[in-house]
């Protein structure tokens, strides 16, 4: 069990009244049920992006996605250089943890510019991790010693030599957004050479991610015993359910992502729709503690919490199960739990403590209301292109 209490401990943190859904919005038209079944149908056709952010005039006022994109490249060769390029060459699942925020900022700024040159260099970091590797059969201390391919923690402790769920899907929910970035972008998705490497990664992610983890045991390295971990995998899950051309690995994505939000097999009674609750002290926000079944204060760290974060925002942009009034509960936790003032943040989601970490998937939340971009352009703490990358996305897409 030393592995479930290593990763529930580990820290997510980098090395270094809100706008109502438009009526007759596409992410409205339709039932969950609806959805799922029209993901199922979709295979490996091309699924946009279906974000569906506030119009407003307001949005010329904010901070522009050039002057976001200016801010990251000022940082982003440097960074690349010094930290992502050798994480991604280490043969080191640990160090993927941390390259996760690399490529999440290269998505997007993809995603907000269509320059091909962050897709390649987050596909770059995403192709040197899957050269390096090797056949669980091969690692000595490998408690699985299977047919499938992946990679060996290497740092000192009870991880050395191990392969690690955490350290692999943390970054891995990334690789599968790129992806569906690939698939909605047409000049990427009608070059030849991009749909060669797509269907590439994605055969391994599919294989080595998805199938792996499923086969070595659900209850144990799918359904996890904390919010996020498990949030992480149904990130996973939902994404390769909308790519795959397999009709049994899709029917298996979407069981997964369904048993998360709505009845977890092995903890009777829990979901994340279960656990997200009102906020004891916002009006209109939510508020979860990280164990299932558990609903005492202080809740979650808010930098966990940045993995719950992700999933719904991931979800809500493809429409399937989460919504924008869910957003909005979890805008209002942040502005008035989270935001204390400044760039202070409370370390966890009841509102105490005062060293929160905000840029893994809280800071997501700004595509969503301008008052609270507008709160972020003004955030001091922590800058680094993963920030910017997803501030120069919020002003995208609320422009949009």
């Amino acid at each position: 069990m030393a592995i479930v209490s290593a990763e529930r401990q580990h820290s997510h943190r980098p090395a270094a009244g809100e706008p109502q859904q438009r009526a007759g919005s596409a992410a409205g038209s339709f039932s969950r049920r609806q959805l799922l079944r029209s993901a199922a149908a979709a295979g490996t056709a091309a699924v946009g992006a279906l974000t569906l952010p506030p119009a407003a005039d307001a949005a010329s006022e904010l901070r522009s996605v050039a002057a976001w994109e200016s801010m990251f490249l000022r940082i982003w060769d440097r960074d690349h250089a010094s930290l992502y390029l050798p994480r991604s060459i280490s043969a080191d699942s640990r160090t993927y943890y941390d390259l996760a925020y690399g490529l999440d900022a290269a998505a997007a700024m993809f995603q907000a510019t269509g320059k091909p040159a962050y897709l390649d260099r987050g596909l770059l970091y995403v192709e040197n991790i899957i050269a390096s590797a090797q056949p669980s059969s091969s690692f000595p201390r490998s408690r699985f010693k299977d047919a499938y391919s992946g990679w060996i923690c290497r740092e000192a402790g009870s991880y050395d030599g191990q392969e690690v769920v955490l350290y692999e899907i943390y970054f891995w929910r990334y690789v599968t957004r790129l992806l569906r970035l690939m698939q909605a972008n047409p000049g990427v998705w009608g070059d030849a050479g991009y749909v060669q490497r797509f269907q590439n990664i994605l055969a391994f992610t599919e294989r080595n991610i998805f199938d792996k983890w499923y086969a070595r045991g659900p209850k144990w390295y799918i359904y996890r015993e904390v919010t996020h971990i498990t949030a992480h995998f149904g990130y996973i899950a939902l994404d390769v359910a909308l790519m795959t051309a397999d009709a049994t690995r899709r029917s298996r994505c979407l069981a997964v992502f369904d048993n998360i939000n709505h009845a977890l097999p092995n903890r009777s009674g829990c979901s994340l729709r279960a656990q997200l609750i009102a906020h004891p002290t916002v009006s209109g926000g939510l508020f979860w503690n990280p164990s299932w079944g558990s609903f005492s204060l202080p809740g979650s760290d808010t930098a966990h919490g940045n993995g719950v974060v992700s999933f719904i925002v991931e979800a809500q942009e493809l429409g399937m199960e989460w919504t924008l009034t869910d957003i909005n509960g979890l805008i209002a936790t942040l502005n008035a739990a989270i935001l204390l003032g400044g760039s202070t943040t409370a370390s966890y989601i009841d509102g105490s403590g005062r060293d929160g970490w905000i840029n893994d998937g809280w800071v997501k939340l700004g595509r969503y209301s301008i008052a609270l971009q507008q709160r972020l352009e003004a955030y001091k703490r922590a800058q680094n292109c993963q920030l910017w990358g997803n501030c120069a996305l919020n002003a995208k897409l609320l422009g949009a």
